[in-house]
């Protein structure tokens, strides 16, 4: 299973229409909202790598996403292989 994250921004008045959207869409795990820079925190899970790319280019194109932007989940965290 592949993991990522994606950091959403939302146009004004659109957060329940992205939010109803997000909750039809195949693989995403869970979606957080947030204050800051974005709106969204979404956890997505794919089967295949190949389609975070696509789910990723779904959401970005969503009415009323401004900004989406997509996270790579590191496998060896920075800094794990000195603190072992």
């Amino acid at each position: 299973m592949n993991h990522t994250y994606m950091l959403v921004e939302v146009g004004p008045g659109s957060i329940d229409r992205v939010l109803s959207e997000l909750a039809r869409l195949p693989g995403v795990a869970e979606t957080t909202c947030v204050v800051g820079g974005f709106d969204l925190i979404i956890r997505a899970e794919v089967a295949d790598e190949a389609l975070v790319a696509s789910m990723c280019e779904q959401i970005a194109s969503m009415d009323g996403v401004t900004r989406a932007l997509p996270c790579e989940v590191r496998r060896d965290p920075v800094g794990a292989a000195s603190a072992r």
